[in-house]
């Protein structure tokens, strides 16, 4: 049995999509050889593309309130700027994502899972490059999961319309990605390097950067 807050994190969701998306087009295709049934109509009737749109929609929600926190809080140009392209992208998707969870009759959450509540508050309480630097970080790792995730879905989705949406958001997360990770390279100070030159010899002393 999985731990009461496995789905909660972002691991759980992507292990849980990827297994019961193979599990049960696995059973819909023993079941349609046993009773003659397309294998197109079992995997409709599976819903094997509803996990994926749950996952989705508590992505967006968390994307959402993460950019408007670091909109509020960052002094950082850079940051405020890669939050608002976040924000003004978020629409579009969401409406998306929308449209296909009403037209599959697919039942969406409304409000951050339980772990990304906690991280919200941790990085609420922090404040200046460390919120920045926090931020980003999490952002560059959150991006590189929901990519993985979109991409299984476009690949292997049984739903059109599910998979038609994961296949059309991939490049907005792709694009997304690549700005925050180049937002997190301005935002993370290389480690210090003092080089002084004397009498043709050079002494380096490099200080590790904080984490």
């Amino acid at each position: 049995m999985l731990p009461g807050n496995f789905l909660e994190t972002r691991t759980g969701r992507i292990a849980y999509v990827a297994g019961l998306t193979l599990v049960l087009t696995g059973l819909g295709f023993w079941a349609a050889v046993k009773i003659g049934v397309p294998t197109s109509t079992l995997a409709d009737a599976a819903m094997t593309d509803a996990p994926f749109a749950k996952s989705a929609e508590l992505t967006a929600l968390e994307n959402q309130k993460f950019a408007e926190l670091a909109q509020n809080k960052t002094n950082n140009d850079m940051v405020r700027n890669f939050a608002s392209q976040m924000l003004a992208d978020h629409p579009q998707e969401a409406n998306t994502l929308h449209h296909a969870a009403w037209k599959e009759n697919i039942s969406l959450p409304t409000g951050l899972a339980t772990r990304d509540q906690a991280a919200y508050e941790r990085l609420f309480a922090l404040n200046g490059s460390e919120f920045d630097k926090t931020y980003m970080r999490y952002t560059v790792r959150s991006l590189t999961d929901d990519l993985q995730v979109f991409r299984h879905e476009a690949a292997n989705g049984n739903d059109d319309v599910v998979r038609r949406f994961a296949s059309q958001t991939i490049p907005v997360i792709e694009n997304h990605l690549n700005q925050a990770r180049l937002v997190l390279k301005k935002v993370t100070p290389a480690p210090a390097t003092n080089r002084k030159v004397m009498s043709g010899t050079t002494a380096s002393s490099r200080t590790p950067r904080k984490k």
